[in-house]
């Protein structure tokens, strides 16, 4: 979140509390303790590959423990898997859409910025004798 428009730093900071006071009312959040677990489990599936955290959250866990569980599990039943030569798990129903969604977006960033440093790699190699063609397209 950040201040945007001709909303002063105070008023921002009142509407930074308040979204704070509503997750954790909706995380039911209501001490220290609980506010750890919910920012570790927050930690955790985000470290984890798209395909594991769609496999993970698929499973609903409610501590960063069962998480954990469930990410070896995972891990597991791909070894085995893999050993047999069944394809990786993918996700179903909304999961999937999700993971696809965001798949799709990552590659597509990936594959733009590669585009754009190899458009600018061949104009720099095009000016390298010509400084009139080292102009920004």
């Amino acid at each position: 979140m950040r201040r945007t428009g001709q909303s002063t730093y105070k008023a921002f900071l009142t509407n930074l509390r308040e979204v704070a006071e509503r997750y954790y009312d909706a995380k039911g959040i209501k001490s220290f303790g609980t506010l750890h677990c919910a920012f570790i489990m927050k930690q955790y599936l985000s470290s984890l590959p798209d395909n594991v955290r769609a496999f993970v959250l698929s499973k609903q866990p409610e501590t960063a423990d069962q998480a954990a569980e469930y990410s070896d599990l995972f891990f597991e039943l791909s070894r085995i898997n893999k050993d047999n030569g069944i394809q990786e798990w993918e996700p179903r129903g909304t999961l999937a859409w999700y993971h696809r969604v965001t798949l799709a977006f990552s590659r597509t960033r990936t594959h733009r910025s590669n585009l754009h440093s190899d458009r600018l790699g061949s104009r720099m190699e095009a000016s390298k004798g010509n400084p009139n063609l080292a102009t920004p397209a």
